[in-house]
């Protein structure tokens, strides 16, 4: 039933929905095993909402892509944990601003494959910028209010798109290098 010029498009995004499924069920085990399940899953929705706008680094192969995510995600429900066992309150903050910073000067990152065109890229900012603001908020309101089991999951999402952007801007810079040169 599917036309075949769109065929390759409904296998990406069957692959995508699949992908992200896998990558929610990793979070989750990761949070029951830290006994950290509300918090990974906050942290989970909150970095994947920011990511699909703000974009960032993009492994080279699909399983590099899942090892690296897999094991970023697991250090920040780590992070998550530890976060509510020793006082981590000033260092998370001073790393979350920084962090925002990041993501309001590099966000939206595109990638050579698939560069942003300028509507596109006012588009995605405008929204990252939303995102992001309405993330800060909250944060600020659960620290006010002291609803501990939000600060956290969302500081490590905002950190984990600042450094996966960090990274991306700096590989995409490499990768305009080496064309330039060659």
């Amino acid at each position: 039933m599917i036309d075949e010029t769109d065929r390759e498009l409904y296998e990406y995004g069957l692959f995508m929905l699949l992908s992200n499924i896998f990558l929610l069920f990793v979070t989750i085990v990761f949070g029951i095993i830290l006994d950290e399940i509300v918090g990974s899953i906050i942290f989970f929705f909150a970095f994947m909402l920011l990511r699909r706008f703000a974009g960032g680094y993009h492994a080279k192969t699909e399983l590099r892509c899942q090892l690296s995510t897999t094991f970023l995600f697991a250090l920040c429900i780590i992070l998550i944990k530890f976060s509510h066992i020793i006082n981590l309150f000033i260092p998370l903050v001073v790393v979350l601003m920084l962090s925002t910073a990041v993501v309001l000067l590099c966000a939206p990152l595109d990638t050579p494959e698939k560069p942003l065109t300028r509507k596109e890229e006012i588009r995605y900012r405008i929204i990252t910028y939303i995102i992001l603001g309405a993330i800060d908020v909250v944060i600020a309101l659960s620290i006010v209010f002291e609803i501990d089991f939000l600060t956290a999951p969302l500081e490590a999402a905002v950190i984990l798109e600042s450094f996966l952007l960090s990274i991306g801007k700096i590989a995409k810079e490499n990768h305009y290098t080496k064309t330039q040169l060659m």
